[in-house]
């Protein structure tokens, strides 16, 4: 919450972020719903240490939601967010997360390769985290369950008499 001091498990990851304000990094007060829009469509890289107390991570799925390409630590609510590879990167520590980012900031391919994504999976990462997001979800395999859950429930339909 603002104003409280920063969970212990990520103090080490906020120290070094604050040290890289001096190249460019910016750290950004939370906004209302408006204004951390714009913030993630004008981002280059959320970077996420993510907390163990933290479950939920709603500005992860928002950031994601919206395109902005993760790094964040595999903690917390975490692997419920990043879709691996796709729209992001889980990094095992505060190196990793640093070495990532500089690779997403500097490499276009990259970077454009995390930031397009497809509207069904960033549907998915915001609204649906328990959405097995860890397990390489691809748009293909999401379309397939949904079809197959509707198949399902859908009751058979007989000729009218």
């Amino acid at each position: 919450m603002l104003g409280e001091a920063a969970p212990d498990d990520i103090v080490p990851v906020l120290h070094q972020i604050q040290e890289a304000v001096e190249q460019n990094v910016v750290v950004v007060d939370p906004l209302n719903d408006e204004g951390m829009s714009g913030v993630y469509r004008t981002g280059r890289v959320h970077l996420y240490p993510g907390s163990s107390a933290d479950h939920a991570c709603w500005t992860l799925a928002e950031s994601q939601a919206a395109g902005l390409p993760a790094v964040a630590r595999p903690t917390g609510g975490t692997e419920e967010r990043v879709v691996n590879g796709q729209t992001g990167y889980l990094v095992p520590d505060s190196a990793a997360m640093a070495n990532v980012a500089v690779e997403i900031l500097t490499n276009e391919p990259v970077y454009k390769s995390l930031s397009e994504v497809d509207d069904f999976i960033a549907f998915l990462v915001l609204y649906a985290p328990n959405f097995p997001a860890r397990r390489n979800l691809t748009v293909e395999s999401a379309f397939a369950k949904l079809n197959r859950s509707l198949e399902l429930c859908q009751p058979e339909l007989g000729s009218p008499d």
